[in-house]
């Protein structure tokens, strides 16, 4: 499982030594993969986990879901004369639903975390914020290594 860290740093140099100082300590195979987000957060460079995607699937899900098994049930069949009863009411309902599901993941999968979207005035302000996907494991090891080459607000999301 992997999480998504950020930390903000006073320049774009003092971001790349912490990148490169972290990915020197861990011993993964994969490299340690950052962006470093200058004057406003690059949304679609966030990592997967830093998204909204999943709070995306679950409302697109539901909320599609029930619209679609409604509209079926109190507008479409009885304006055609008949009923076609609970299965095909949870046929409207479970279409609905994956639809939601693909649509709600591919909009909130565009929109970073609230907690990485509220440092935009310190970027503003010549900031600069590194957002990477870490291990689990290796989270704290990272975090500290952040906060050792400057990073504040070194924050999971």
């Amino acid at each position: 499982m992997s999480t998504v860290l950020h930390a903000l740093f006073p320049n774009a140099e003092a971001a790349d030594q912490a990148m490169r100082t972290a990915q020197d300590t861990l011993d993964n195979v994969e490299p340690l993969e950052g962006h470093v987000h200058e004057d406003h957060v690059r949304e679609e460079e966030v990592p997967l986990p830093g998204t909204d995607a999943l709070r995306g699937m679950i409302l697109g899900g539901l909320l599609t879901g029930t619209v679609g098994a409604l509209v079926g049930a109190l507008i479409i069949w009885p304006s055609n004369g008949y009923w076609f009863g609970f299965e095909a009411f949870m046929a409207m309902f479970f279409g609905g639903t994956i639809f939601g599901v693909v649509a709600g993941a591919v909009a909130g999968a565009s929109e970073a975390k609230e907690c990485i979207r509220k440092h935009t005035p310190e970027l503003k302000r010549g900031e600069v914020m590194v957002t990477c996907e870490v291990d689990n494991k290796d989270l704290e090891t990272v975090s500290e290594l952040f906060r050792d080459a400057g990073g504040r607000h070194v924050e999971a999301a």
